[in-house]
């Protein structure tokens, strides 16, 4: 694509001040997306950075700041590799938005994670007048527990410390699972909603690079 092609494109994209919704099976790709997404951005404003909120990086960094009580109930949950309150999730977003957000394009990445958390997000984007894209991107099971694995092999090679919650077999089943349960419920809780806009669903595969799939999310933004 000539440098002419993707600013238009860029333009047509973050031009309509967009919220943007990324959500998928874990190990799908949302944290590379909004990274691209983030470039993309700075791109076409590179005096500005793309306000995101991703949150499974909010939830490792709030969760230890709460009382030492609370914190341990909740970094038992995120190490098994479950669903984490979505009252505390909408807490953690909400807080967010209602002390840092000043206005323009926006990328809320790993949220809703449920039905309930769906509509207090439609709620809060209706009564600040934004009507969210969502961008859903669809995973195998057995791509997703391949990355898992993959991921926590880098980290150890790296001396990194290893993600708990997908270290071992039970743990990758619990997170592949509530996925199904949990958050699916919530993706066609806002499929079904007038304050919201749904786009078709993106695959990521282990041959698709990480770029084509990112040219593909712009151009369904901005067709829609």
């Amino acid at each position: 694509m000539s440098e002419k092609s993707e600013r238009k494109l860029l333009e047509l994209v973050f031009g309509k001040d967009p919220v943007i919704v990324l959500i998928g099976q874990s190990c799908c790709g949302k944290g590379t997306q909004t990274q691209l997404f983030k470039e993309s951005f700075h791109k076409l404003h590179p005096n500005s950075e793309l306000f995101t909120i991703g949150m499974g990086d909010e939830f490792r960094n709030e969760i230890p700041k709460f009382t030492p009580w609370i914190s341990k109930k909740l970094h038992s949950t995120q190490i098994a590799g479950k669903r984490q309150p979505f009252s505390i999730a909408t807490a953690i977003w909400v807080k967010k938005m209602l002390y840092e957000y000043t206005g323009g394009p926006m990328l809320i990445e790993g949220s809703p994670r449920s039905e309930a958390e769906a509509c207090a997000m439609l709620d809060f984007f209706t009564a600040i007048g934004k009507k969210p894209y969502l961008v859903c991107i669809e995973v195998s099971d057995q791509e997703a527990e391949r990355r898992m694995v993959a991921r926590n092999k880098f980290l150890l090679k790296q001396g990194m410390p290893i993600r708990e919650d997908c270290s071992t077999p039970e743990r990758i089943a619990e997170k592949l699972g509530f996925y199904k349960t949990d958050v699916v419920p919530g993706i066609r809780k806002f499929s079904a909603s007038k304050h919201a806009r749904l786009l078709p669903k993106f695959e990521s595969t282990q041959i698709k690079l990480a770029t084509e799939l990112h040219l593909e999310i712009l151009n369904g933004l901005a067709k829609h």
